[in-house]
């Protein structure tokens, strides 16, 4: 259908079927007035629509008919405004009701609002009927405002909007209608609820609603040739409904939520829908607003978007107050009538404030109980001085329900804060109240001067929070007024929140004040005992814990600080016993969730003193960990306990659900860094502990982590930089001198790393690992008696120390003792199975003993273990080319070479590695930086020289098997590849003083006495040869390779006749050697022995067929009738 707003003339579409049967109102979308709508009638629907006349038109005049639809859209036609046809003649102008007979009406459409109609007028005349409207006025109670008028008369209230409001759109999307607060009543019906009266009865006589019949002032018209309605076209303004037709708010508008005055929030709400809500008079301009998604809340009028709509005009009784012509003023005696009700009002209520029942009988009206909240509170604060969980779990319900029976009693709301503050102290404050105790301290501190309530309820949520800088908070509680210094609640607060913030000596005056105020109860010993605890007196805290033990045998929290204080003092037993009772059943329910924890985190230190009971530990922290998730500290000693078995990951995993918070706790970001830098994430590590220093620049775990996240990083130089500037800030500390120590020991600055362990010892003889460098020391210094004493010391601090087990291994291993060696690698790795160094050792071991495949494995694991671990690479390497994998071998030696580029044994192996892959000149550089970096390393001149040789550098090679055999002359191997190198090349004369030096060191040698006799046979030196030989046999009779040559030599000496019987001799037992026969042929030849010759001949070529002499030998055997 078609309508015209009756303001503006607009005129618009409006789908039939979105109006319900009772009719709606709506919002012309060009002035934003609002005027109704009703249902066309079904039996009239071809019916025209009446059209103004205008504004000037009388008021009696009756309607006239429009024209045909045909001009309805031609330009210059006049937009129809939609007055109700009267249901008879009437008079005067003044509307008659409608007929008491139902009228026929489209049916129902149920809208989304739900909400149910005002009652139907009762029919009358206007004599009769006080809200009819007067003659001459529209009778919808919304005449087209006069533009010359001064002001207009306010609109009755019975013509409040209703439900469904209908925008109707225009050129653009029209801003969301403004929700009524109303909407927020509790009795509401729900959504979808059927409203009442029920919207499938027939609507009620409404005294504007058409009758059923066809209008009589209406032009009578055939309804063949009525113009036939059509939908609205598309193109045409579009209709929103409020309700299920809603729009959908622009994804760039700003809304706001609004805190009404009693304390109510609703929204977020556009600006528009705020300005209605103004104008409707729902809001007074007054309330409090903030951003969607944001708790930042101001007054409406200081916000720039809604200071319209704060200064904008309330309606008046529900309605636009609207200034018009004829607006009549308040009578006197009205306005005086009502100051009176009003000072009698007041008089009554403010008198009402100094009874119980309150101002205006407020408490009355809300059913408060004073006797009943005292009686509370009184209750909880007994439950509080027991100073335990239980009893604080009850108190929390005690000064709930005194807050609930009183919300504006403040002290109930306050004692209400300080219960959730003790109790979030354990770990143990619910969430729930926790938010209850923040909106009490806010609601508290409303006032302009903060009384001794307010200020103790802020204060408990800061030491909820954790305490920090809250001497201000504290210095103003005090100053309160005489009643807090009384309160023990109050000074059992300040206490708390001075022990919090590092004041010692502040917490144990307040805990004085408390015992003094208490003196039969447990709580003040107990927090005597935290204060001496905090300031480092030990024997005092166990003292007052006892005497708190003493007055409440039940009080677990001063039994837990007994343990603690055993564990502490290395008391395993004592520590035991106190645990016992706090890890009964029956005390699960008295501890908080802190307090178990912790009980439960001193029984996995116990367990992990033993590596039968590490697995056991680690269970027992993870369990800690699941009651308390937030116990930084409990998380802490895990990640040790794991860092020190070598599981770098483990650490980590341990500390990722607190790692937000790493950055402002020291001893976390420590170990967190460390672990972090083991796992391999170097630049994570150096970041976090680059973050935690710059707000604890003087804490030296902190930068002892960073240092050995650098060295990690392979930064060694920045670390043993940091770990200087913190033996120099802390001159007492032992782990940078241990670890400046080992640095130098890796570069094989042996002075410097004596000086910085002995420092060490001094500082820590009772840590097992200052000892067991010591030890690493002393092997690196050959002298493997006082490493086995480091070693042994070591075992004595720490019974169980893999470290110290794994250094005795080797050496029984250096000494040659395999069993014994091995005996301490299974200790060792039994202790701690996750020990890197036990399982080089013991890869080390098995790869002496000839098990390479045993070897590779362990080592294997080492590395696996320690990925960065340069004597693990690059013992795997060697194995690995050892076995052939000489590509896997050149990758693991380089690596071992970049960790650790001072080894000169992980330089050795990767140019030997690299020369056995054919890379000759990179295998010369890395040799020579072996010999560059140890040069009293035989080996490393030895492979040297085999490197020179392949590149064929005889003269570079002669110097380095030179400068071997001065390294060290009693190594037989360097005289004997100086002789080798000689005797390749033809120089058997300088060879034999090289042999002769090489038997010297190794008289047992078989090999280098018969390579002596070689070249003394090449030389002429027969009779020296065959003393030679003769020697080997006498060593050795099965010495078969010398047989032949002893022969050559007696050949060569003595002549044929002492020759042959070794030649014989050769022939029958070194059978793989052709010589023996060859000479024999001859030497049969010569006596005559013509078939035996033959024999000999044909041996020899069956050993040798390609032998040189081949023709010679067939033309002697020829010769010698023998057939080939």
């Amino acid at each position: 259908m078609r309508v015209g707003c009756p303001h503006c003339h607009a005129a618009y579409n409006i789908d039939d079927r979105r109006i319900p049967a009772t009719g709606l109102n709506v919002r012309c979308p060009k002035c934003r007035e609002t005027f109704p709508v009703r249902p066309a009638d079904p039996a009239g629907q071809g019916a025209p629509v009446p059209l103004p006349t205008g504004t000037g038109q009388a008021s009696g005049a009756v309607p006239l008919a429009p024209p045909s639809s045909a001009s309805e859209g031609r330009p210059g036609a006049a937009p129809g405004v939609p007055l109700p046809p009267p249901a008879a003649p009437a008079s005067g102008g003044v509307p008659l009701p409608a007929p008491r007979a139902a009228p026929a009406v489209a049916p129902d459409l149920v809208t989304s609002a739900g909400i149910p109609l005002p009652p139907p007028i009762p029919a009358g005349n206007a004599s009769t009927d006080p809200f009819a409207a007067p003659p001459g006025a529209d009778p919808f109670g919304m005449d087209v405002p006069d533009a010359t008028a001064d002001a207009v008369e306010a609109a009755p209230e019975g013509e409040a909007l209703g439900f469904g409001e209908v925008d109707l759109g225009g050129g653009a999307p029209a801003a969301r209608a403004a929700p009524s607060l109303d909407d927020t009543d509790p009795f509401a019906p729900a959504p979808g609820a059927t409203s009442w009266p029920p919207s499938s009865a027939a609507p009620a006589a409404q005294p504007f609603a058409a009758a059923s019949g066809a209008d009589p002032f209406a032009k009578p018209e055939d309804p063949a040739s009525a113009p036939r309605r059509e939908p609205p076209a598309a193109g045409e303004p579009l209709e929103t409904l409020y309700g299920e037709g809603a729009e959908a708010p622009p994804a760039d508008e700003v809304r706001y939520q609004v805190r009404l005055r009693s304390g109510k929030i609703v929204g977020p709400l556009g600006v528009p829908q705020v300005m209605g809500l103004r104008v409707r008079g729902e809001l007074t301009g007054d309330e409090e607003v903030c951003r969607e998604g944001e708790d930042d809340w101001s007054p409406m009028s200081e916000v720039d978007a809604l200071a319209g709509a704060a200064a904008a005009p309330a309606r008046q009784g529900g309605r636009v107050a609207k200034l018009g012509r004829g607006a009549g003023r308040p009578r006197a005696s009205g306005v005086a009538v009502a100051g009176a009700a009003l000072a009698i009002v007041l008089a009554v209520g403010v008198g009402a404030g100094f009874t119980p029942h309150g101002y205006f009988f407020t408490a009355a009206l809300r059913g408060k109980d004073g006797a009943r909240t005292a009686a509370l509170v009184a209750q909880a604060r007994a439950a509080l001085a027991k100073g335990d969980y239980p009893s604080e779990r009850t108190a929390l319900d005690l000064a709930a329900r005194a807050v609930a029976a009183d919300p504006d009693a403040r002290d109930a709301a306050a004692l209400h804060a300080m219960v959730v503050a003790a109790l979030e102290l354990r770990h143990g404050a619910p969430p729930a109240a926790l938010e209850q105790a923040r909106r009490a301290a806010d609601r508290l501190a409303g006032g302009d001067a903060p009384d001794a309530p307010a200020l103790a309820a802020r204060l408990a949520l800061s030491v909820a929070g954790g305490g920090g800088a809250t001497a201000p908070q504290e210095a103003a509680l005090e100053r309160s007024g005489g009643a807090a210094a009384r309160d023990p609640e109050v000074v059992a607060l300040l206490a708390r929140a001075a022990l919090l913030r590092g004041d010692a000596a502040a917490a144990a005056a307040r805990f004085e004040a408390l015992a003094a105020l208490e003196p039969q109860g447990a709580r003040a010993l107990h927090g005597k005992a935290l204060a001496a605890l905090a300031r480092g007196d030990a024997p005092a805290a166990k003292a007052a814990f006892e005497a708190a033990l003493a007055r409440d045998g039940g009080h677990l929290p001063s039994r837990l600080g007994l343990a603690t204080l055993s564990q502490a003092a290395g008391d395993p037993a004592g520590t035991e016993r106190h645990l016992a009772p706090l890890l009964a059943k029956d005390a699960e329910a008295k501890l908080a969730p802190g307090e178990r924890a912790r009980a439960l985190a001193l029984r996995a230190e116990l367990l992990a003193r033993s590596a039968a009971g590490a697995a056991e530990a680690v269970r027992t922290w993870e369990a800690a960990t699941a009651i308390d998730p937030r116990a930084t500290e409990i998380r802490v000693a895990l990640a040790r306990h794991r860092l020190a078995h070598g599981d770098a990951g483990g650490a980590v995993a341990a500390t990722e659900p607190v790692a937000a918070s790493a950055a402002k706790d020291a001893a976390l970001a420590a170990v967190r860094v460390r672990a972090l830098a083991g796992a391999g994430r170097a630049l994570d590590a150096l970041s976090l502990a680059d973050v935690a220093l710059a707000s604890a620049p003087a804490d030296a775990n902190l930068s002892l982590a960073k240092a050995a996240a650098l060295a990690g990083a392979g930064r060694i130089e920045d670390a043993a930089e940091l770990y200087r500037a913190v033996a120099a800030r802390s001159p007492e500390a032992w782990e940078p001198r241990l670890a400046l120590g080992r640095i130098a020991l890796t570069r094989r600055q042996l002075d410097a790393a004596a000086v910085e362990l002995e420092a060490a010892v001094e500082r820590a003889p009772r840590v097992a690992a200052v000892h067991v460098g010591v030890g690493d020391l002393r092997l690196a210094q050959g002298n493997a008696a006082g490493a086995e004493a480091a070693f042994r010391q070591a075992l004595a601090v720490e019974p169980e120390s893999a470290a110290a087990e794994t250094g005795l291994a080797r050496i029984a291993l250096a000494r040659g003792d395999a069993a014994a060696a091995r005996a301490r690698l299974d200790r060792a790795l039994a202790l701690d199975p996750r020990d890197a160094e036990g399982h080089v050792a013991f890869g080390t071991l098995l790869w002496s003993a000839g098990d390479l495949a045993g070897a590779e494995k362990s080592l294997q694991t080492a590395v696996e273990l320690q990925p960065r671990n340069a004597t693990a690479l690059m013992r795997l390497g060697a194995v690995k080319l050892e076995r052939g994998d000489v590509d896997g071998a050149v990758q693991r030696l380089t690596a071992a070479a970049g960790e650790a580029p001072q080894l000169a044994e992980a330089q050795q192996w990767l140019g030997r590695a690299l020369l056995a892959r054919g890379e000759t000149p990179s295998a010369v550089a890395k040799l020579r930086r072996a010999v560059e970096l140890d040069g009293s390393n035989v080996d490393h001149h030895l492979h040297l020289g085999a490197a020179l040789e392949r590149a064929n550098a005889l003269d570079e090679a002669l110097a380095a098997y030179r400068a071997a055999a001065k390294a060290d002359p009693r190594r037989a191997d360097a005289h004997e590849r100086l002789a080798l190198l000689f005797a390749a090349n033809g120089r058997c004369d300088a060879a034999i003083p090289a042999y002769e030096k090489a038997v010297a060191a190794a008289p047992r040698l078989a090999r280098l006495q018969i390579a002596l006799g070689d070249c003394q046979l090449r030389v002429g030196k027969a009779e020296d040869a065959a003393k030679v030989f003769r020697a080997v046999l006498r060593a050795d009779a099965k010495a078969v390779p010398v047989l032949y040559r002893l022969g050559r030599a007696l050949h060569e000496s003595e002549g044929e006749r002492a020759a042959l019987p070794w030649y014989e001799r050769a022939a029958r037992e070194d059978k793989g050697n052709p010589m023996p026969h060859y000479y024999l042929g001859y030497l049969y030849k010569e006596r005559g022995e013509r078939r035996r010759a033959v024999e000999a001949f044909k041996a020899f070529l069956a050993l040798r067929p390609d032998a040189d002499e081949r023709k010679d030998i067939e033309g002697e055997i020829e010769d010698l009738g023998g057939a080939l």
